[in-house]
């Protein structure tokens, strides 16, 4: 049955991919509404030329992949809405902070409470309360070590990627409180190797803004794919 629902993940990821990216372009209009509409498909689908450009290409893939790993490790479980709402969320937030810097609170305000709903419907249904405490402590936990690093280092870090980690918090402390950890240091490393290769490759220069809300998004979906087996290498 996993596999099943895992294969119907991966092929709604795949038509997703450009509505989400739709939607992103969208979502950096302030004019516009702020989440997935029924004009996202038609943008998609139109003359734009998104459905085989090379970074539809490539969001249609990581939408698909995301969803068919988030089916894997969360299983048939009450939540799963909840992280493929996660899933849809975190990548329209990546292609809005790629292409802008940007990390608007149009989108994470009420993407980060619908997604809090949906976490904490889900591990009551499924029998779980002590996980919305878990969710709760993962968000404020990398809320306010994500401030104090905004506040400490000005000019570092966007209070949009702070406004960003209660989200990432929430959803992998909620199947693990010590992912939390893992999301919030992975995403440093992430971000420092990947930084230092764009530099060495003088893709970027020292003079450039690089978005860190990537990084964060990317060492959140380590935590939550391989979390475990990190945490088991550590205390080996």
């Amino acid at each position: 049955m996993i596999v099943v629902l895992a294969s119907l993940a991966g092929l709604v990821g795949v038509f997703a991919g450009p509505v989400l990216e739709a939607a992103a372009v969208r979502a950096l209009d302030p004019a516009k509404p702020a989440l997935l509409v029924a004009s996202d498909w038609r943008t998609a689908v139109g003359r734009g030329g998104s459905l085989v450009s090379v970074r539809s290409v490539m969001v249609r893939a990581v939408t698909a992949g995301l969803a068919i790993g988030v089916v894997a490790v969360i299983g048939l479980r009450f939540v799963l809405p909840a992280y493929i709402w996660f899933v849809a969320v975190t990548v329209v937030l990546t292609i809005t902070d790629m292409d802008e810097k940007l990390i608007p609170n149009r989108i994470t305000l009420p993407a980060g409470a619908i997604g809090a709903g949906l976490l904490i419907v889900g591990t009551l249904l499924d029998g779980d309360p002590e996980r919305i405490l878990w969710a709760a402590i993962g968000a404020a936990g990398y809320f306010t070590f994500m401030l104090i690093l905004a506040l400490v280092v000005p000019g570092g870090l966007g209070f949009g990627d702070v406004k960003l980690a209660p989200i990432l918090g929430a959803f992998v402390a909620a199947e693990h409180l010590g992912y939390v950890v893992i999301a919030g240091i992975g995403s440093y490393v992430v971000g420092g190797i990947t930084s230092a290769v764009l530099l060495i490759t003088r893709v970027k220069s020292r003079k450039d803004t690089i978005p860190f809300g990537p990084y964060m998004v990317i060492a959140a979906y380590v935590a939550l794919f391989a979390g475990e087996r990190i945490i088991d290498w550590y205390l080996s």
